[in-house]
């Protein structure tokens, strides 16, 4: 037998683990259920069929017979830079090709309505997630690209972008899209997809140019969305950003007992990094559940978790 808190492991098969209350716990249900199933479409029937009273989405049915509860999940994607590239050393080139993609559409051509535009490069549903977000940066400005780009290229001669991603269905309408907007703001681009097994070596070896990238946090804190991923020289920093006003501030946020302190460490990070135009924040991703309409204090974290303590039943 094994116990966790407030409850008790009382049974376990293939199929179906069961959770009794433990003794001395006064929480709402007696018990909990889980039961393994082989699909998304498996478990939606099981609910059709009241056998359970909340399943995980991956996709957006159509069909609801409860209620949809949805938060942000700790995962982050971007369309990123690559700095070791010398073609992208100038920061008004770097602003032009961000402010000629509009990061709303780029979801809704990959992930329609599965996920929802990312406001920065930390989940909002993170505890000490700073309040500071895109707000302008991230904003597509045709004018101002049109400005930018006859300060960079006066002659007109602005050489040809490749946008680089893995292989799938999502990625590659996302990466059309964004040559098409690319394109229609004057500065000439091509998609270049990668097998999905290869790609992360490729990106590692500096061969990217404008890559899909993203990251997903190991704990539900601000900083595991922004050290190691843009910490100078770090190994997983796949853009090649560097800046010691952002290494000091992540040193000095990880370092501090008030989270007070870190959050505003972290927000003066953010914003460093989003005003250096190395990465566009397009996509947050998000854990949804399908649940009966009996359940009550239902509640997803940032690890895509419930918390069954809280949950009662009408």
């Amino acid at each position: 037998m094994l116990t966790s808190g407030d409850f008790t492991l009382q049974q376990q098969s293939n199929t179906e683990l069961q959770f009794k209350r433990s003794k001395y716990s006064n929480i709402p249900l007696s018990q909990v259920d889980i039961h393994l199933v082989a699909s998304v479409d498996s478990a939606q029937k099981a609910l059709q069929q009241n056998k359970v009273d909340a399943v995980p989405l991956v996709t957006d049915s159509k069909i609801h017979i409860g209620k949809i509860v949805q938060a942000s999940f700790g995962a982050v994607g971007v369309y990123a830079i690559n700095l070791r590239s010398a073609t992208f050393a100038d920061i008004r080139f770097r602003e032009a090709i961000l402010r000629a993609l509009n990061n709303k559409e780029l979801l809704k051509a990959g992930y329609g309505s599965g996920a929802s535009v990312a406001s920065g490069l930390i989940p909002n549903n993170v505890f000490d997630a700073p309040k500071n977000t895109c707000g302008k940066v991230c904003e597509p400005d045709s004018k101002r690209v049109s400005e930018l780009l006859k300060q960079v290229f006066p002659n007109g001669s602005v050489p040809t972008l490749h946008v680089d991603f893995d292989d799938g269905s999502i990625q590659q309408a996302m990466a059309e899209r964004t040559v098409k907007q690319l394109q229609a703001a004057g500065i000439p681009a091509a998609v270049r997809g990668h097998p999905a097994n290869e790609y992360s070596d490729f990106v590692a070896n500096n061969g990217a140019e404008i890559f899909r990238f993203g990251w997903v946090g190991e704990y539900p804190a601000a900083s595991a969305f922004l050290a190691p991923w843009f910490v100078s020289n770090a190994p997983e920093n796949a853009t090649g950003f560097a800046s010691t006003d952002v290494d000091s501030g992540i040193t000095e946020a990880l370092s501090s007992s008030s989270q007070k302190t870190r959050t505003q460490n972290l927000g003066r990070v953010q914003h460093d990094v989003l005003n250096d135009f190395v990465v566009l924040p397009i996509v947050q991703f998000v854990s949804r559940f399908e649940i009966s309409n009996q359940i009550q204090g239902f509640t997803v974290d940032a690890l895509g978790t419930f918390d069954p303590t809280s949950v009662s039943l009408k």
